[in-house]
């Protein structure tokens, strides 16, 4: 995730580990996503889907080899809470960008939804997370 971040409305760097937020990772400003998004999760972890760089797929293993070369729609765990040694972890590969970017919706969805920790969903958050 080294690439240049580009938030909706504001130019400063967001916190890309914020729960539920969507951060677009492009190459230029004012770019799509042609590098990747990450989907922060909270407590210095973030997923991420995109491209990954030859560094990363070497230092993945066997757990990126056996997925293939570097092209295509990587998922992947970003944790930054293990300071200085940030970890990545090689979740998957999504057969086609557009089926990366709709898990990477849907799951953005369930986390702004999910109630504060600490507390319990009242009847009707309950009755909505579970349509």
């Amino acid at each position: 995730m080294n690439a240049r971040i580009q938030a909706t409305g504001n130019q400063a760097e967001p916190d890309i580990y914020e729960t539920g937020r969507i951060v677009v990772h492009s190459s230029e400003d004012g770019a799509g996503p042609d590098i990747g998004w990450s989907l922060g999760l909270g407590n210095g972890q973030a997923l991420w889907f995109g491209e990954i760089s030859d560094a990363t797929h070497r230092e993945a293993g066997a757990a990126a080899a056996d997925l293939g070369p570097t092209g295509g729609t990587w998922i992947a765990l970003y944790d930054a809470s293990r300071i200085p040694e940030k970890q990545i972890t090689i979740l998957g590969r999504a057969s086609d960008p557009h089926v990366g970017e709709e898990l990477l919706l849907v799951l953005a969805a369930g986390l702004r939804r999910r109630p504060a920790a600490g507390t319990s969903p009242t009847r009707h958050q309950h009755e909505e997370t579970t349509r």
